[in-house]
C-alpha cells in the first residue's frame, strides 16, 4: 500500500515532524518491511523493523527522492540492520535444545497452500544463502526491479539476475524434490 500522489506532501510533513504523516509512512511501507525483514530473521521482523523507523526518523530530514527512493531507502536501512543482527547472535550465540527432547516440526507434511504468508516467505528462502535470500526478497515482497536490488545490495544487476535465476532454481529443485509441481 502506498501513500501515492500525495507522498511529496507526507514526506514534507513528516520531516517537520507531523505525527500524522510519519504514521501515514509507517502505516504504507512497514507491513512489507517487516514481511522482509522476517523472511531473512525469522522472529525478530518486528523488533528488526522498529530499529530501521528508529535510523529512518534520524535521518528522515536529509531524505529526498520519490516514493519509490524511499522504500528503498528504507530496505537499505533494513539491509543494515540484518546483516548487524546477524553480528549480534555471531556475538551472544543462543544456547540450542536438545534436538533430542524436541518434538519432530518439519514442515514437509504441511500443503504449501495451507501455509500463512509469513510461513510461505521462510518456506521460500529455506536454503537459500543469504544473499540470495536478501535478492528474492527485496524482488518479491518488495516489489523492487533488478536495477533497485543492486543500488540496496551494492551489487551489478547482472549479479543479481543471476544469483536471482541461481535462488529461483534452487527452490523449483527442493519443491519438486516434496512433489510439489508447476
Amino acid at each position: 500500500m502506498a501513500v501515492g500522489e500525495d507522498f511529496p506532501d507526507v514526506l514534507m510533513a513528516a520531516q517537520a515532524g507531523a505525527d500524522h504523516a510519519i504514521g501515514q509512512l509507517f502505516a504504507a511501507h512497514n507491513p512489507e518491511l517487516v514481511r522482509y525483514l522476517d523472511g531473512r530473521a525469522r522472529g525478530f521482523g518486528d523488533d528488526l523493523a522498529q530499529e530501521v523507523w528508529i535510523a529512518a526518523a534520524r535521518n528522515l530530514r536529509s531524505f529526498t527522492g520519490d516514493e519509490q527512493a524511499f522504500r528503498a531507502w528504507l530496505f537499505s536501512i533494513a539491509r543494515s540492520k540484518l546483516i548487524d543482527h546477524g553480528r549480534r547472535l555471531t556475538r551472544q550465540p543462543a544456547s540450542p535444545t536438545d534436538p533430542h527432547i524436541m518434538e519432530d516440526t518439519s514442515r514437509a507434511e504441511v500443503p504449501i497452500d495451507a501455509l500463512t504468508s509469513n510461513e510461505a516467505i521462510a518456506e521460500l528462502v529455506d536454503g537459500l544463502s543469504d544473499q540470495q535470500a536478501d535478492i528474492v526478497l527485496l524482488r518479491v515482497v518488495g516489489g523492487f526491479s533488478v536495477d533497485e536490488v543492486a543500488a540496496i545490495i551494492g551489487k551489478r544487476p547482472g549479479a543479481v539476475r543471476v544469483a536471482q535465476h541461481r535462488a529461483l532454481r534452487r527452490v523449483a529443485d527442493r519443491l519438486e524434490e516434496r512433489g510439489v509441481t508447476r
